[in-house]
């Protein structure tokens, strides 16, 4: 559910915790399955109220500031988690597999651990599971794309 912010001046955290908060802690609750909050056009007034926001309530949210198109996560998030959901940004799909190999050959990421970090990820309602694919030698594995 985009949410245009262009025109909006002012958002104090009371106001944001009534409509942004509860719909985003439903969303983390499964009670919206397949519903997904994306704030667009956010300014930086804004966005330092949202960060407050997120970070009171221990929610994510997905932005996109004014003038740019790429989103960013509000709200505090370990580096490993916003990496994956930046990886998957600039890669448009991402499986467990895909983000072993984007990480690197340094890194002693299992394919257990990669799952958490994309299964983490779709609970906070930053990236949606779109598909499962057969792999090679039997078995699947879920393919997940980014919102925004």
């Amino acid at each position: 559910m985009p949410i245009d912010c262009q025109h909006v001046r002012v958002m104090d955290i009371s106001f944001g915790d009534e409509s942004l908060g509860r719909i985003a802690r439903r969303r983390t609750a499964k009670e919206y399955p397949e519903r997904y909050l994306v704030l667009e056009n956010v300014g930086e007034e804004l966005e330092a109220n949202l960060q407050s926001l997120c970070e009171q309530r221990e929610i994510v949210l997905v932005v996109t500031r004014t003038g740019e198109d790429l989103p960013t996560l509000l709200g505090e998030l370990s580096t490993e988690l916003s990496d994956t959901y930046n990886i998957a940004v600039r890669e448009g799909r991402l499986t467990a597999r895909e983000l072993i190999e984007q990480i690197g050959g340094e890194s002693k990421l299992t394919i257990a651990a990669s799952s958490n970090r994309l299964t983490r990820l779709e609970a906070l309602g930053v990236v949606a599971q779109v598909d499962a694919e057969t792999i090679e030698g039997g078995g699947r594995q879920k393919v997940f794309t980014p919102v925004y």
